[in-house]
């Protein structure tokens, strides 16, 4: 990816982050990791196995309520990486 495709998509993330359609996304992801555990109280023939799924879906809502950011922090990783690397290089 070039530094300039980076930062583009960078600066896309960030606005992405701040839209009324990722903040609709986020209350989804809140409601569904809500019912998933209210699920989680009612009993079922296999308790253990039932709570480890709403456990790996809870994490799972969790992670891509971050994913936004972390991609957006993860190039600004690999550009300090480039322009580093370009100083020593020079």
């Amino acid at each position: 990816m070039s530094p300039e495709h980076r930062r583009l998509v960078i600066e896309e993330l960030e606005a992405f982050q701040k839209t009324a359609a990722w903040a609709h996304i986020q209350e989804s992801l809140d409601a569904s990791a809500r019912a998933a555990l209210w699920s989680a109280g009612r009993r079922h023939p296999d308790q253990i196995a039932h709570a480890n799924f709403v456990a790996g879906a809870v994490w799972a809502f969790d992670e891509l309520r971050k994913m936004p950011g972390q991609l957006a922090q993860a190039l600004r990783g690999t550009e300090a990486l480039a322009a580093a690397r370009a100083e020593i290089e020079q």
